[in-house]
């Protein structure tokens, strides 16, 4: 099993995969990613994720229950590149 990181940053490159910001995973253990300067992969990473917003459910941070509140997310707007490749 392998917990993944994603990152999407200015419409066009992503990044994926096992590695972490830190001392021993960029030099001691063999942690790994991808990284892809792509704006067409890019927006269909973004389309997935608009879609697993859409099907997901909030299960922390609610009133009462003593959580921090997660970020805040504008489940609708998709990015330039997102929309350009969904048309």
């Amino acid at each position: 099993m392998m917990h993944a990181k994603t990152i999407l940053v200015d419409d066009r490159l992503v990044v994926v995969g096992s590695i972490n910001f830190d001392y021993l995973s960029m030099e001691l253990l063999e942690e790994g990613c991808l990284i892809a300067d792509d704006r067409p992969f890019a927006a269909a990473l973004e389309r997935t994720w608009q879609e697993d917003l859409r099907r997901s459910r909030q299960v922390a941070g609610r009133r009462g229950d003593g959580a921090r509140p997660g970020p805040t997310l504008d489940r609708t707007e998709l990015s330039e590149s997102a929309r350009a490749a969904a048309t």
